[in-house]
């Protein structure tokens, strides 16, 4: 029977992103000057020419401080049987940017930021796996790094860690294949605040309408997800023993399996279409499993996690019309491997068993509505058909065809300082959802105060199977400078 997950996302907003740089004039009160002059004459709002040329000099530093929280307000535990409820973050994070310009063609741009969690120390270190304190606790790195400049008047080259996102969907991913996710916290922020900077040598040329751009990833990077004993962490143990369970991961990063891009986008009036194509390493591992039958355990704890080397072609456009925006993606992904089980009467379960290697092709139409002031409506849906499916693929909770939708709605109010979002999602046949529901405030230009609520569901497809009682409120105030 074909299963279908619907995600529909009903938006009261997310945190609009601050101004790089807050400065406040502080005016001076001067005595014992000559009643004919004026303090005014010894303020000059331009700086000199030698001062100029030092700000050039040094570049232009920004940033801001975070500090985030959220509380769990239902009683659950995690799969290595951590207690979450109650409070589970409390993180203060530290955002710097560097921008310093070459010339008038060339400019450099580093980006990174560090945090830690108290949360884990007020609620006990020893309560939580390793895992998980080497993956929410702390952590330091850098995200866009890069160089980028004109080899020519037509011709652009930018080299470095950056985002590259092909697609036109703003909650589902098609054509957006190149940047992996940081999934640590499925459903707290939309796709376009979780994305991963990559390595990459991208080079676009100009002519007209048209840009063509060509695209090296030599940086093999996959996305975060929750490691074991985090409450959104979910465990591949067909035996259902509930004990821990861990396969060696292959990981290219050999200069050989260095990832290829190309594109061709024509940008006319009131519509827009590309092209794409890529020869790129599938973000999703598949178990490479040992299958032996005189084995206690059949081999299984001897498999081996596998990412597919896929090619991809697609195709994307917009359309606009009045207050209408209509989009749409398609992609055809070959070379696809998917794990295959294998039923054992006596134990009464599946086990993987083998690899299917076949073809996906992925289908997303969308529309956009901002007809009402301050106000937009969008929906999105996909189809994801798998060739040659297989029964012996459901087990692991593969379908032949699975249908993601978004459904959202933003607003702001209060000339832009107050915006809101609400997030709904639910599921055909029992496949789970939930709802999440945020607000931002800008109280001045440098601070921003925001928050929100999330709820899941429980269902019978990852993840909702397993992070149904994930419910959380959660807040951030955000400093910028």
């Amino acid at each position: 029977m074909k299963k279908h997950l619907f995600i529909g996302y009903l938006c009261l907003g997310t945190a609009l992103p601050l101004s790089a740089s807050y400065s406040q004039e502080l005016e001076d009160v001067f005595g014992g000057f000559d009643e004919e002059e004026s303090v005014l004459d010894y303020i000059d709002d331009e700086p000199d020419e030698e001062e100029a040329e030092t700000q050039s000099d040094v570049g232009e530093l920004s940033g801001s401080v975070v500090v985030s929280a959220s509380y769990n307000y239902r009683d659950h535990t995690s799969n290595s049987g951590t207690d979450y409820s109650g409070l589970q973050k409390l993180r203060t994070r530290l955002n710097l940017e560097y921008d310093y310009d070459f010339n008038d063609d060339w400019r450099m741009h580093i980006a990174g930021y560090a945090f830690y969690d108290f949360a884990y120390e007020i609620q006990g270190r020893d309560n939580y796996t390793d895992e998980v304190l080497d993956a929410y606790e702390s952590e330091a790195e850098f995200q866009d790094v890069y160089i980028q400049g004109k080899l020519q008047s037509d011709i652009d080259l930018k080299v470095g860690r950056q985002v590259v996102n092909w697609g036109r969907s703003d909650s589902l991913r098609v054509l957006d294949v190149l940047n992996p996710l940081d999934n640590r916290e499925p459903g707290l922020a939309d796709i376009e605040d979780i994305r991963l900077s990559v390595g990459m040598i991208k080079a676009d040329y100009y002519v007209d309408e048209w840009n063509a751009s060509l695209i090296a990833i030599p940086e093999i990077r996959f996305s975060k997800n929750p490691p074991y004993g985090s409450d959104f962490a979910t465990v591949v143990d067909p035996f259902n023993s509930g004990f821990r369970t861990v396969f060696e991961e292959e990981v290219p990063e050999d200069w050989e399996d260095t990832s290829w891009a190309a594109a061709l986008t024509g940008i006319f009036s009131g519509w827009d279409i590309s092209f794409h194509a890529a020869y790129y390493w599938r973000d999703i591992p598949y178990l490479d499993p040992v299958f032996d039958p005189t084995d206690p355990n059949l081999g299984f704890f001897d498999s081996t996690l596998k990412h597919s080397r896929l090619t991809m072609l697609g195709t994307g456009g917009n359309y606009t019309f009045g207050s209408w925006l209509v989009k749409g993606e398609i992609a055809w992904q070959d070379n696809i491997d998917y794990t295959t089980t294998t039923f054992i009467p006596m134990l009464g379960i599946s086990v993987p068993s083998g690899v299917k290697n076949t073809h996906r092709l992925d289908t997303m139409v969308g529309v956009e509505y901002y007809g009402i002031g301050n106000t937009t409506f969008a929906f999105e849906i996909v189809n994801r058909h798998i060739a040659g499916f297989e029964q012996s693929m459901e087990a692991l909770f593969e379908e032949e065809d699975s249908v993601e939708a978004a459904f959202r709605y933003t607003q702001s109010f209060l000339n832009d300082k107050l915006d809101v979002t609400g997030l709904v999602f639910g599921g055909f046949d029992d496949n789970g959802g939930g709802a999440r529901a945020d607000a931002s405030y800008e109280v001045v230009d440098a601070l921003t105060v925001s928050g929100g609520v999330i709820y899941y569901h429980e269902g019978e497809q990852p993840p909702f199977n397993t992070i149904y009682k994930n419910d959380r409120i959660f807040a951030e105030v955000k400093y910028s400078f």
